[in-house]
């Protein structure tokens, strides 16, 4: 049931967040962070010794990493969690130098607002000095001097066919043109990823007080540049597994699809 269903009087913090727990095990991972928002947002005081706020507020991130990533890392010995350094990516088991723990292509969005460009295929930044040498903000000479004399130098290698979508090197270009990308390249077949591109320039220079909103929801984990990029590479997928046939069939593209549930999140309708 709803929280919202249960009488007021009855409602503790200690309940929202034992209630939490047992939701997270049920894979209710979002009606789980709804409760325990509850108790982080509540400001009354706390028995001493029961800090039930900070109780959840672990917990909280712990169930947000798990609906948000634990897809993605499924069958795989790695984990995201918080720390005291902040949220980071470990290994579960040992990985040996060189050792292949997934072939499954992933995929990149950079936000609206970054102002640094980056490697559409495997994020690699594409920053150079002036980016980080902030105008009017002063740096040692020293410094600066070893900025712009070991800065990695790095150019930018457009998509050859729409000059739209930039990578680190031909590599990655390639890989993305075969992994994806020519599926959704706006100068493709495809006339609606032009449309798409256009959209997603159109609003890059929106201010924040007109569109934060906006460019939150583009910004999210599933934005629709990300989305048509995981299906164009599931639609690649099972192409090649139809073969010479002239159309993927029903099997092909289960299998596509039974691979391609990672990459989307765990998440409950509220």
């Amino acid at each position: 049931k709803s929280i919202a269903e249960v009488n007021s009087d009855f409602i503790t913090k200690e309940l929202l967040v034992e209630g939490a727990m047992a939701l997270d095990k049920l894979d209710l991972h979002f009606t789980a962070e709804e409760w325990l928002k509850k108790v982080i947002l509540d400001k009354s005081e706390e028995p001493e010794g029961l800090p039930w706020t900070k109780k959840a507020f672990q917990l909280f991130q712990d169930v947000r990493n798990q609906r948000i990533y634990g897809p993605l890392l499924r069958d795989m010995p790695l984990t995201v969690s918080l720390s005291k350094e902040g949220r980071g990516l470990y290994a579960k088991t040992t990985i040996n130098k060189g050792e292949i723990f997934s072939e499954l292509p992933e995929f990149l969005e950079q936000s609206l607002t970054s102002k640094i460009m980056a490697c559409a295929y495997c994020g690699l930044s594409l920053a150079n000095p002036n980016d980080v040498l902030i105008k009017g903000k002063p740096v040692a000479s020293d410094l600066k001097k070893a900025i712009k004399k070991w800065w990695p130098k790095r150019e930018a290698t457009p998509c050859q066919v729409c000059n739209r979508v930039v990578y680190c090197s031909e590599l990655c270009r390639n890989d993305a043109w075969r992994s994806y990308h020519k599926v959704i390249c706006p100068l493709s077949s495809n006339s609606a990823s032009a449309v798409l591109y256009d959209v997603r320039d159109s609003f890059k220079g929106v201010p924040a007080a007109d569109g934060s909103s906006w460019q939150g929801w583009w910004n999210a984990e599933f934005s629709p540049v990300l989305m048509a990029r995981m299906w164009a590479a599931m639609l690649i997928q099972a192409k090649l597994r139809a073969g010479d046939r002239k159309s993927p069939t029903v099997d092909n593209w289960l299998t596509v699809l039974s691979q391609g549930e990672k990459y989307f999140s765990n998440c409950e309708t509220p």
